[in-house]
């Protein structure tokens, strides 16, 4: 994270399709002045949590106008987060702090019915995933993904098998139509995707050539990829 906000001086967005907190828990080690996430900074709703009693805890932001444009990294969780809970009827979209669910309490509530809130992620399968992310706060999160790749000329791609189709088609859409097209580095373990993954899921065919100019990727795990010779590359 030092690595990534510190490359460029721009804005920087990062979509995080794990429902965990670490990278949240980075980026407030490393820029917590320059950061925004999904939580409200300042906008309260109040949740009945495992004790049955009433809590205030941040609301979700509601609208990419929510977002500060002062803060020049984003953080999306575009499939939810551990932390984000919402009432069956969602009218009330909330972050609940991590250790409000460190001790299993909350999660023991929601098995037993003694809090009004639950989970907020995408669990589907392939089909079903499309419907899912077209539904808040999902939806929000890729609106601001798909404006954060339109005005990226580098695009990080990490652990990331390319088979998401709602995500491929983000990426695609905002690909399809650049000229030139933004540079791009893939970070994998291993053999897998292949180039021709990568290049089918952003639309790249055949008849248009070699994609080299565009595409590199480091098969050597993200730990300690900024030290490499394709990271500095990359954030020429």
């Amino acid at each position: 994270m030092t690595a990534i906000t510190g490359a460029f001086d721009g804005k920087v967005v990062i979509a995080n399709l794990n429902y965990d907190t670490l990278l949240l828990a980075s980026l407030l080690t490393v820029c917590q002045p320059e950061l925004a996430d999904m939580g409200h900074g300042y906008r309260h709703v109040k949740v009945v949590v495992d004790d049955q009693v009433e809590r205030t805890v941040q609301a979700l932001r509601s609208s990419s106008d929510d977002f500060p444009r002062s803060k020049r990294v984003q953080l999306l969780h575009i499939h939810g987060s551990l932390t984000f809970w919402a009432t069956r009827d969602g009218k009330i979209h909330a972050k609940l702090p991590k250790e409000m669910l460190d001790d299993g309490d909350q999660w023991r509530a929601v098995r037993e019915r003694t809090t009004n809130v639950r989970p907020v992620v995408v669990l589907a399968n392939r089909k079903d995933k499309a419907e899912h992310v077209a539904q808040f706060p999902f939806d929000l999160a890729y609106t601001m993904f798909a404006d954060g790749l339109a005005e990226a000329d580098h695009w990080l791609i990490i652990g990331y098998s390319f088979k998401d189709d709602p995500v491929n088609a983000a990426l695609r859409a905002e690909f399809i139509d650049r000229d030139p097209k933004p540079r791009v580095l893939v970070v994998t373990f291993g053999d897998e995707p292949r180039r021709r993954d990568v290049e089918r899921a952003l639309g790249w065919g055949a008849e248009d050539g070699t994609s080299k100019k565009w595409l590199t990727i480091n098969r050597d795990g993200a730990s300690g990829v900024e030290a490499s010779d394709d990271w500095q590359s990359f954030i020429k």
